[in-house]
């Protein structure tokens, strides 16, 4: 299984949380807050339908 992509954008600290490592808080603006994030209209208009639709989902059902 290969996940390319989610259908919600996942914070960088929930993505940190599940490797086992922490990312510290800061009040400062981001520089680019869609940095890391992944566009999947082009897989989906070339069928790709994914079989768990958000991280959390993967991590409730043992996928990660």
């Amino acid at each position: 299984m290969v996940d390319i992509s989610d259908e919600a954008p996942l914070p960088v600290h929930e993505m940190a949380a599940i490797g086992g490592a922490t990312y510290p808080p800061s009040p400062e603006p981001l520089d680019n807050p869609w940095q890391g994030q992944v566009d999947l209209s082009l897989a989906r208009s070339l069928g790709f339908r994914p079989r768990v639709a958000i991280v959390p989902q993967a991590r409730r059902e043992g996928r990660l």
